[in-house]
């Protein structure tokens, strides 16, 4: 063995550390890990260290904030959801309330936002009174109607009850004669002399220039497209029979037909509807109804015509036609 590796085992041991000096921790033999309990054996736990006594108090701890050993660091409770906070300032003047409600709404709504928002008011405020307005057409126009209807009843009874027959020489406004559709309604209509605004407004009006119920020629009248007058005319079929009552007689009229024509067309009511200049005959005893088309609006009219179909002598008990 050479010289130098004799001094070599010399100088370090059999692990090859130097001999007199303490081993490299990163090469220090560690003790084998303890064995694992076997199956059903409990594993002792290790010991809690007991809590800390806080009941002294301590002056670099008044709030008991710093944690002991083995303890979890205490911070100060902050009021949640369902805890109240503090009590807002109640004694503030109501000028001043209502600025700072003012101008926190402002700062909450910017400028688009707020142009958006007066617009919905005002779409809102606008559907409001459509709404209110259909009420009113519906039901407050309605019970004006049917109000003013009972009062051209008693008229008209009073004039049936004298000895002159209302339907000889009528002013406008006048009643005449009753008008029955029970398709439609199950009471009948006062017809009243006339067809202008005022005429008509709670009440079919029978054209001044047109016949009288039951003569050669067209008794036409017309009425508003509202619920309590012409609204439901429009589900009249051909073949549906009316009854027109006067002092003396029930006209028994058969519908026809219907159409939907301009306003200006004026033949509709015409003494042969539709022919304009033609002479009526002997069976040309017709019946038209003209109203409103479409439903709140004006621009076009919806007629029905029926042709006289029987007549009777007025008695006290109305006619099968008139009741359904």
């Amino acid at each position: 063995m050479s010289d130098r590796y004799r001094r070599y085992d010399e100088e370090h041991d059999g692990y090859g550390y130097r001999r007199g000096r303490e081993p490299d921790e990163r090469y220090r033999r560690r003790p084998p890990p303890e064995p694992e309990p076997a199956m059903g054996v409990a594993r002792v736990p290790d010991p809690v260290p007991p809590p800390r006594d806080r009941s002294g108090g301590d002056e670099a701890d008044p709030f008991n904030l710093i944690p002991g050993p083995d303890e979890t660091t205490l911070l100060p409770r902050i009021p949640g959801r369902t805890e109240a906070g503090p009590e807002p300032e109640t004694n503030l003047p109501d000028s001043r309330r209502k600025r700072a409600i003012r101008r926190h709404r402002d700062q909450e709504a910017p400028g688009g936002r707020k142009t958006v928002r007066a617009f919905a008011e005002i779409f809102v405020t606008l559907g409001a009174v459509v709404l209110l307005f259909s009420a009113y057409m519906i039901w407050g126009t309605t019970a004006e109607i049917n109000a003013a209807q009972g009062e051209k009843e008693a008229e008209l009874v009073e004039e049936w009850d004298g000895e002159e027959d209302p339907t000889l020489d009528p002013l406008p406004g006048d009643a005449i004669a009753r008008i029955y559709i029970p398709q439609i309604r199950p009471e009948p209509w006062i017809i009243v002399e006339g067809t202008d605004l005022a005429d008509i407004e709670t009440a079919p009006g029978h054209f001044t220039d047109s016949v009288m119920p039951g003569e050669i020629g067209n008794f036409a009248m017309a009425g508003h497209n509202v619920p309590a007058i012409f609204r439901h005319i429009d589900v009249l079929q051909a073949g549906d029979e009316i009854v027109i009552e006067t002092k003396t007689n029930f006209y028994i009229y058969e519908i026809t037909e219907h159409a939907i024509v301009q306003p200006t067309d004026v033949g509709v009511v015409a003494p042969v509807p539709n022919q304009p200049g033609v002479e009526p005959g002997e069976d040309d005893r017709w019946l038209t109804m003209v109203t409103c088309h479409p439903w709140w609006d004006n621009y076009e009219r919806y007629i029905v015509w029926a042709l006289l179909l029987d007549t009777r002598d007025r008695v006290d008990e109305l006619p099968p036609e008139a009741v359904g």
